[in-house]
């Protein structure tokens, strides 16, 4: 009778280990699937074989969206001035033209 209790226990504590075990071989195996998915693209190339050297090594010219031809040359000329904030570093003090404060709207207190 005890030999039978201690095979059962025996028994269940090994069934406990493989299950962990099988679930642990379980994950790995979706986290390696996950992973091939991610670097194959989601299954677009997932079964072929990647491109050779050849092919991946050569680039492809690319082409310009909107031609040369198109549109014209503007010619730029450099203005001589004086740098921004130049005149007002010398006095020390900045000062702004007074302005009339705009009104749009008028408003009423609801009560």
């Amino acid at each position: 009778m005890l030999e039978v209790l201690l095979a059962v226990i025996v028994g269940y504590f090994l069934y406990k280990i493989l299950r962990f075990f099988f679930g642990v071989h379980r994950l790995v195996k979706q986290q390696q699937r996950a992973a091939r998915e991610f670097f194959n693209g989601f299954g677009g190339d997932s079964g072929q074989a990647r491109q050779s050297t050849d092919e991946a090594a050569t680039p492809k010219a690319k082409t310009k969206k909107i031609d040369r031809n198109v549109g014209e040359y503007v010619d730029f000329e450099d203005i001589a001035s004086t740098p921004a904030g130049e005149d007002s570093r010398q006095s020390g003090t900045v000062k702004y033209p007074e302005e009339q404060q705009v009104v749009d709207a008028e408003w009423e207190d609801l009560k």
